[in-house]
């Protein structure tokens, strides 16, 4: 007969244990994961595929990327922002890092042009920040020829627009990057798309004017903060207590103490600032005056300087202008046109203008085409008369008179002879 033993209670114990071990420490929560992180761009570094934009195949575009240009290839002057062949280039000179970089460029004229790239799912109010190194190849068969300015920058659409022109793309400051530079612009996402932009639009035109980017970054900066909404309270339902009658004392006055008169804060105004916009037209009767028909002018440069130093300066693009210069305080501002590239004036070049609190001052500036320069005919030298020597001039006489001479000296003869015949006889 086999003996059972009573269960150990040892299990019982371990399992006791372990549950309370369990019930005492506290949970850990893992916290959401952040919603965007990194960088935000597709093929930022231009190593992945590419495709032909719009099927041509001077369009040759990275993939994630798009190609945008302005084309006035049919307008005067014909060497002014014409359509640039899109292209990924391998040449060391023209890669910061890796292998390939995306290039751009027209020989012998000049382009306005650039990539773009769309990103979602940014949090509205967050702040972004965008950078690429980008530089300008510059190359003529005239080694004394210099490029004018390069104008090469980068911008944010916050609202998500494909219109690299638009007013409100936000803009880094412009560079004549001939070597390479990185660009950096930051923006507030004003809807949960976004664009990133390159820009380059030179000067002048010269053989080689081709723009390099490569190495692109958008990250989130910041992300805006909720306001926490205060808990909203929840009344308890109180009892009421019950009245307990005390008996009727006279009551002691109180004494009510004298109110301490409350200082009125002194408020001080906000300054209101004031304004001075300006405009380059095509004055084609040249009257100094914008009539109808006169179109905006690209390439002028206007500058806004108090009596100490610069403010501030806009080089005209002829499709958003007028361009204002906000925020100036109140006072005597001096502002100045620099003519477009063959264009004269046809308005004074500068104005003093006296800048009331909040006044707006609109100012534009004429200009037309210089007129080509009339080549004069080369006037012939009327020939001076040759003077005549003396001796040939007496020579010449003498050949005139000949003739006289011999008709004197025959008649001399003849009466000779007859003398010496009568005298014969």
């Amino acid at each position: 007969m086999t003996m059972r033993k009573k269960p150990s209670y040892t299990i019982a114990a371990f399992l006791l244990f372990i549950t309370l071990l369990m019930l005492s420490t506290p949970v850990l929560v893992l916290a959401a994961p952040p919603l965007q992180s990194g960088n935000l761009l597709v093929n930022p570094s231009f190593e992945g595929g590419f495709h032909y934009q719009d099927g041509e195949g001077e369009l040759k575009v990275a993939d994630g990327w798009v190609g945008w240009y302005v084309d006035e290839g049919d307008k005067p002057p014909l060497w002014k922002n014409r359509r640039p062949e899109f292209g990924l280039t391998s040449e060391a000179i023209r890669v910061h890092h890796g292998a390939k970089a995306q290039q751009y460029g027209i020989i012998y004229s000049t382009h306005l042009a650039g990539l773009y790239q769309q990103v979602s799912g940014i949090p509205k109010g967050a702040k972004v920040r965008f950078t690429i190194w980008g530089h300008m190849y510059v190359y003529d068969d005239d080694p004394n020829k210099q490029p004018g300015p390069l104008r090469m920058k980068v911008g944010i659409d916050p609202t998500g627009g494909t219109n690299a022109l638009a007013g409100h793309v936000v803009w880094s400051p412009e560079a004549n990057a001939t070597g390479w530079q990185q660009f950096t612009v930051e923006a507030v996402a004003q809807n949960s798309t976004i664009t990133v932009f390159t820009f380059s639009n030179p000067e002048w035109a010269m053989k080689h004017l081709v723009a390099n980017w490569d190495e692109a970054s958008l990250v989130i900066v910041s992300t805006p903060t909720p306001t926490p909404r205060p808990p909203t309270a929840t009344p308890r339902a109180t009892n009421t207590p019950t009245p307990t009658p005390t008996p009727e004392n006279t009551p002691t006055p109180t004494v009510t103490p004298t109110p301490t008169e409350t200082p009125t804060p002194t408020i001080t105004p906000t300054p209101v600032t004031a304004s001075v916009c300006v405009l380059s037209f095509e004055d084609y009767n040249g009257n100094g005056r914008r009539d109808a028909g006169e179109g905006l002018l690209p390439y002028a440069v206007f500058t806004i300087s108090d009596a100490r130093h610069v403010i501030d300066s806009y080089s005209s693009n002829g499709l958003h202008e007028p361009h204002c210069f906000y925020g100036l305080e109140p006072g005597t501002y001096f502002v100045s046109e620099l003519n477009p590239p063959g264009y004269e004036s046809t308005t004074y070049d500068s104005w003093g203008v006296a800048l009331a609190s909040g006044s707006t001052i609109d100012i534009e500036f004429g200009n037309r085409l210089m007129p080509s320069p009339t080549v004069a005919a080369p006037v012939k030298p009327s020939p001076s008369p040759t003077p005549v020597a003396l001796l040939s001039t007496m020579g010449q006489a003498a050949y005139n008179a000949s003739g006289i001479i011999v008709l004197i000296l025959a008649g001399a003869i003849l009466v000779g002879f007859n003398l010496l015949r009568r005298s014969a006889a």
